[in-house]
């Protein structure tokens, strides 16, 4: 989980946002292995 966060982390401060909302944490898609759910 903590690469998964940092890969959050990364891409909230790349948008320019530091603090980081639960939101983006659970609708976060990584690199797609498996299609996505939606």
């Amino acid at each position: 989980f903590l690469l998964f966060y940092s890969d959050v982390l990364r891409l909230n401060l790349s948008r320019g946002m530091a603090p980081i909302n639960l939101d983006d944490v659970i609708h976060y898609r990584p690199p797609a292995k498996k299609p996505h759910f939606k």
